[in-house]
This record gives C-alpha cells, structure tokens and sequence, in this order.
C-alpha cells in the first residue's frame, strides 16, 4: 500500500502508532522512510527495538488491520510473530508490548504472547518455513508445540527437531501466500 491510499482513518492510526512507539524508544525502519516517501510498501508502519535479549520488530498493516510482535535472536534474526487483528483497541495491544519491552527474552517471550492472545483471541502465530509464512492459532496442538520448544531451535529455525514429518508437511500445506 501507498501513503496516498490510506484512509484518514488508517492515516490516524498509523500517526498514533508511529508517535507512540517512538515515545517509548522505538527506531523506525527503512519501511517507514519508503511509505513516507509515497513508495509501495508490505507494511505501512514499523518500528524496532533492541533490548539486551532480542530483537524487537512492530508492524502495523493497515489493510488488513493488524498489528504484528516480532521476537529475533539478536544474532541469526530468526524467530517468532504473533499477529493481531487489533479492531479498535490498538491502544490497548500496544500498552501490552510497551509494558514488557525491556525485559522481553527467549525465557520469557511466551507470557507476552500469551497476554496479547487473551486479549486478542484472533491472533495467530506466524512463522516462517519454505515457500512463505505460516499462521497458526495460539490454541493449535501444533503452535502449542513451537512455543514450547527450546528458544535455540527457533533462532536457528530448526523445526525439524521437534516436529514430525506430517507436522512439518502440514506447515507445508498452510504456506500463506504473500
């Protein structure tokens, strides 16, 4: 999407997305600088931190309305999303990250992600595997399964691990095309 094609409503809402994270010491990226220059962009706003465990990415993705946790290993930046439907309670879902921002780890992250679902039982884990990314709700067999394993097998995106041959094949079949 291009800056001129946003709604005033999506404009105000990415404003307030944008000036709050900054607020709290977020950094914009590049993706920012390109949709404020009136490129096309995947995501109309996002916005990093880095803490002394993780790699923190926030998206807002206004056609979808979404917004969008990424934890990455600081090192291979690889990791995990959740993503929200947020409706009209982004206030509410960014207060639920900001809170716990500085001390989010791989021993850890979890709670978050588990606060943000309870609020917001639409979100839906997403993970990326060959060919594209996949969502799984939070109450998956399967997503229960990843969150549970070792941080190391997500930062080093080692499924394979732990997941058997029709788990893996599955993810295969729910590749969402982007």
């Amino acid at each position: 999407m291009r800056k001129d094609e946003l709604t005033p409503r999506q404009q105000g809402q990415r404003a307030a997305f944008v000036i709050r994270l900054q607020e709290a010491g977020w950094e914009e990226s590049a993706f920012n600088r390109l949709f404020d220059q009136g490129k096309m962009t995947p995501i109309e706003a996002q916005l990093l931190c880095h803490n002394p465990h993780l790699l923190l990415s926030v998206s807002y993705l206004a056609g979808a309305g979404q917004l969008s946790l990424e934890v990455r290993d600081p090192e291979s930046h690889a990791g995990l999303a959740l993503v929200t439907v947020f409706g009209d309670r982004m206030a509410e879902w960014l207060t639920v990250v900001l809170v716990h921002q500085k001390r989010l780890a791989p021993e850890n992250y979890r709670e978050v992600f588990e606060a943000l679902s309870t609020a917001f039982p639409e979100s839906v884990l997403e993970l990326v595997v060959s060919g594209g990314q996949v969502h799984l709700p939070l109450s998956d067999p399967l997503a229960e399964r990843l969150l549970a394993a070792p941080w190391e097998d997500h930062a080093l995106q080692h499924y394979t691990t732990y997941l058997t041959p029709e788990e893996l094949a599955r993810l295969q079949d729910e590749v969402v095309q982007g």
